[in-house]
């Protein structure tokens, strides 16, 4: 039966399976946290044209990073929770003349923390992610553990790291940290950021005015991800091999253990921006608003990529467990961080927006949005570095040429070559311009008093365009590479056309 999987016979590619990976246990928990917060502003008036503002928030989350959780060796119990969050604001408004006003800030901002670190630490305390590397055994495609799978309290009394035994040994349970129960590495600080802007609204006309901003938000200490159990081999300035089959059990920093996703905050990202808005305020029967961006969007390659490389140390008595230390030898490329224009960066952006009153209790009004390209990850589409966590997934396999996957893909390819290996560039894919018109005609109809009902005619889409969200990003399929895919969200769907009424009483 095709449609269950518990009669599929996975032996005769048993000998293709890299490893075998579960997760056994609760799944099933209830954590808690507290969140506070305090602010304060002031206001000065200084002369009769500027005008300065001085604020300072501070925020305390405690619990969000899972401080509490005890996992041994990794994690104490008593880790501390990150109080320096105190926030400052500066901003001033400077009056030119009767029609003219400068405006500009400075601000320091702390996230609000999402419960990863705290529900990904957590529970590792209530199931066991174990890793089996294929042992060459005939029929491990179907029968992984040699027999019945173990209960949580078998794997516990049996790991690896409790019974003293490397990790690929066939005595023990190899336990992995896999992405999606991830140890908080470090003092793990709160994310922050600092923004900027300063501009200028001018009032062109009693009912119009002009918006022109420049904008700068650096994000830091962002969320990065790597395997803590892999350390670099001098001689390639990559790793050695962490994961599957082959993995180089003498070189990995804990050998007991499989693969360690820490959590590490200290990635960082810079926005800049040129924003220009055009209002004409409602008179004469319409209204209308223009937006201009110009921008660009810099990362050192996201949340999954790659920060390091670094040498963990572990001391399961201290409260902080783990402290990195930045590898001082020379690294590959990928192997690092790679701050360049980010995924999701787009140069250009302008909408247009307006209603008019045509009379009669009808309104015709309508929305343009236009979005230059929008920049996407590019990888190969599998860790050939075997890292066993993060990475940026830009190695290509040998003898593979920029050339060679130009001429599958009919595309120019873009990369560097290290040590005879030819690395994409992580962002080079760019989607193509986004045009989109969306109209609605609407008739208000009054029933008396305050009853009345308003029927509508919209089309979205109106010219059709085709836009696209989504492409085929990897190159392991070259000759699909770039092409676009599917995607659902409503920007890039072809023409729409709804009727509909609204009855007020």
């Amino acid at each position: 039966n095709y449609l269950d999987a518990s009669t599929w016979n996975w032996t005769a590619i048993s000998p293709l399976f890299r490893d075998y990976n579960v997760t056994i246990g609760n799944m099933s928990y209830s954590v808690h946290r507290q969140i506070y917060a305090a602010w304060y502003q002031d206001d000065w008036k200084i002369g009769n044209k500027l005008t300065a503002n001085m604020g300072l928030r501070y925020d305390l989350d405690h619990g969000a990073q899972g401080e509490w959780v005890k996992f041994l060796p990794w994690l104490s119990g008593k880790r501390p929770t990150d109080k320096n969050n105190l926030a400052p604001r500066l901003g001033f408004a400077y009056q030119v003349n009767d029609k003219s006003v400068i405006r500009g800030g400075w601000g320091l901002f702390f996230t609000e923390l999402e419960d990863d670190a705290l529900h990904q630490s957590y529970i590792l305390t209530q199931n066991a992610n174990i890793t089996l590397p294929n042992n060459g055994r005939a029929d491990f495609g179907i029968n992984p553990f040699g027999g019945p799978a173990p209960t949580l309290d078998q794997i516990i009394a049996r790991r690896c790291d409790i019974v003293g035994l490397p990790f690929n040994s066939p005595n023990c349970f190899p336990q992995s940290i896999r992405n999606g129960s991830e140890i908080p590495v470090g003092d793990h600080p709160v994310s922050y950021s600092h923004m900027v802007s300063i501009g200028m609204q001018r009032e062109l006309a009693a009912n119009t005015g002009l918006d022109s901003n420049f904008v700068w938000t650096g994000g830091r200490s962002e969320e990065r991800r790597q395997n803590l159990n892999s350390s670099i081999n001098p001689a390639t300035g990559a790793n050695y091999t962490a994961t599957g089959a082959g993995v180089d059990v003498a070189h990995l920093p804990f050998p007991s253990w499989g693969p360690i996703a820490g959590e590490i905050m200290n990635g960082r990202s810079n926005y800049y921006g040129w924003e220009n808005t055009f209002t004409k305020r409602f008179s004469n029967r319409w209204q209308a608003n223009a937006t201009y961006t110009l921008s660009w969007f810099k990362d050192d390659g996201g949340i999954g990529a790659l920060t390091g490389p670094y040498l963990t140390a572990l001391d399961p008595n201290a409260n902080i467990t783990t402290t990195l230390t930045p590898y001082s030898g020379p690294v590959a490329p990928d192997m690092g961080p790679l701050y360049q224009l980010a995924a999701t960066d787009q140069r250009h952006r302008a909408t247009f927006n307006g209603i008019w009153d045509m009379g009669a209790g009808v309104q015709l009004s309508g929305v343009y949005f236009y979005g230059s390209g929008q920049r996407f990850d590019t990888t190969w589409g599998s860790d050939l570095r075997n890292t066993g966590g993060a990475n940026f997934g830009i190695l290509t396999p040998a003898g593979t040429t920029a050339e060679s996957l130009g001429a599958l893909c009919g595309c120019t390819v873009k990369g560097q070559t290290y040590n005879g290996q030819f690395l994409l560039d992580r962002t080079q894919l760019v989607g193509k311009p986004l045009h989109r018109v969306d109209m609605r005609l609407q008739k208000r109809i009054s029933l008396g008093g305050r009853r009345n009902i308003d029927g509508m005619f919209e089309v979205f889409n109106l010219f059709n365009h085709a836009n696209y969200g989504s492409y085929t990003t990897t190159f392991s399929n070259a000759a699909s590479y770039g092409k676009p895919s599917g995607n659902l969200a409503t920007a890039y769907q072809p023409r729409i056309l709804q009727l509909g009424f609204h009855l007020a009483f």
